[in-house]
């Protein structure tokens, strides 16, 4: 009995196999499934992830692309917008292309405009020098002086400028003109005389009177001395004959002068000789120093060689001539108010190239 139901169990189990498409021994072989079959599905799985995860790197890259895209065009209108910004405006129907990044210019400093628009108040004083002409018309102030005792020479240039230089010291700088009373030492119409440094030298000024005519005093301290232009023979009377470089500046101040050629050849040079009043027997010499007197005149030998008589202030004397070696072989003379005839030498100055007039004596004279 027991074996028939065995047997009617084991038979419907069967039979439930059967329907389902499986065998008693395939469902028990299906029941421990193998480590390779259960990583299969397990891999297979995990695929999609990787997949996944390199579509969403994908698609962030792309995104950041996308920005940077963004920000560029950005940038390119932003370049566009300055580039239209620099072109200048079209003239007469043209346009001019200029540098894209030129940088602006900067803005003047108003205080160095202000600065520079400033007067200097120490500058020499040009109007000074004028209006001591009006006062001094035969009294010309550029030019090179001398003092009277042969230790100094002073310098005064057209802008106002001078150079003083003696036995002891150098000073440079330029003058102001002044009328201001300044004490014992210093009233009446003066120039005071200023430093390179924009300081006054203390005491110092330059002035003149009608009791040294054609002279300038130069006061310093208590002391006072006279100095005499270079250029210059002075009698009595004050500067009787001036003697210049005769350039084209000089000789375009006259319509007529004379002229007269003592030598001719290639160190020739031309001056021309001015005076303000009409000077009698003026003779053009040639000179050789024979001695020095015991108060220190040269002593020369005279050859006259030309003689404008008389020389005046409308006609001036134009000598061709030559300055070789170091002592002076070019003379002049003429007779002054008294009817006396005084005698100069003309020559170079080693100092700065101008003309010198200095009184001599002759040897020969009774």
């Amino acid at each position: 009995m027991k074996r028939n139901l065995l047997a009617v169990l084991l038979l419907c189990a069967s039979f439930l196999l059967s329907a389902c498409g499986a065998t008693p021994l395939d469902s028990a072989n299906k029941a421990a499934p193998t480590a390779s079959e259960t990583e299969e599905p397990i891999l297979k799985a995990s695929a999609p992830e990787e997949t996944d995860w390199k579509t969403f790197a994908t698609e962030e890259t792309e995104a950041e692309a996308s920005v940077t895209e963004e920000a560029d065009w950005e940038a390119s209108v932003t370049e566009e917008a300055d580039w239209e910004a620099s072109e200048p405006e079209e003239s007469g129907g043209e346009t001019s292309v200029t540098e894209e990044w030129e940088p602006e210019a900067s803005a003047p400093n108003e205080t160095a405009l202000e600065d520079a628009s400033a007067p200097d108040e120490t500058a020499p004083d040009t109007d000074a020098l004028e209006a001591s002409d009006a006062l001094q018309p035969s009294f010309p102030l550029p030019g090179a002086w001398h003092s009277d005792d042969g230790a100094g020479i002073l310098t005064i240039y057209e802008n106002g400028g001078f150079e003083l230089t003696d036995a002891d010291s150098y000073h440079e700088g330029y003058l102001l003109y002044t009328d201001e009373d300044g004490g014992p030492w210093e009233s009446g119409p003066r120039y005071e005389l200023y430093l390179e440094n924009n300081e006054r030298l203390p005491n110092a000024s330059l002035t003149w009177d009608d009791g040294h005519p054609g002279k300038l005093i130069y006061v310093l301290g208590g002391g006072a001395e006279l100095f005499s232009r270079g250029d210059c023979a002075y009698d009595a009377d004050g500067i009787a004959v001036r003697v210049r470089w005769a350039d084209e500046n000089a000789l375009s101040a006259f319509p007529a002068y004379d002229e007269y050629a003592a030598y001719s050849g290639e160190y020739e040079a031309d001056i021309l000789f001015v005076t303000e009043r009409t000077l009698r027997n003026f003779k053009v010499l040639s000179i050789s120093l024979e001695d020095v007197s015991d108060d220190g005149t040269a002593v020369f030998a005279v050859t006259e060689l030309f003689e404008e008589n008389p020389l005046t202030a409308e006609r001036p004397l134009m000598v061709r001539t030559s300055f070789p070696g170091d002592m002076p072989t070019n003379g002049v003379s003429y007779t002054d108010g008294s009817g006396e005839t005084r005698y100069f030498s003309v020559s170079e100055s080693g100092f700065d190239g101008s003309l010198v007039l200095n009184e001599i004596q002759r040897s020969d004279a009774p």
